[in-house]
């Protein structure tokens, strides 16, 4: 009798957090890149991200994806 090894699968996540940079006052945010929402500016209110069904529509500059063991 052969017995098969089962292999398990983990699943990585495809979502990141991204460090942006404002075009209008240049301010550096943290936001998700699967954002379901608009995402603006927390200081002068400009749109940074657009939701699209999936992946956010980044307006604004990337500056740098953030690592897990930083949030």
């Amino acid at each position: 009798m052969h017995i098969q090894k089962q292999t398990k699968y983990l699943d990585t996540p495809n979502s990141k957090y991204l460090k942006v940079k404002c075009h209008d006052c240049m301010n550096e945010q943290v936001i998700f890149n699967k954002a379901s929402n608009v995402v603006k500016c927390l200081v002068c209110g400009a749109t940074l991200a657009e939701p699209t069904g999936g992946m956010a529509k980044v307006k604004s500059k990337i500056l740098a994806v953030v690592d897990r063991k930083y949030r």
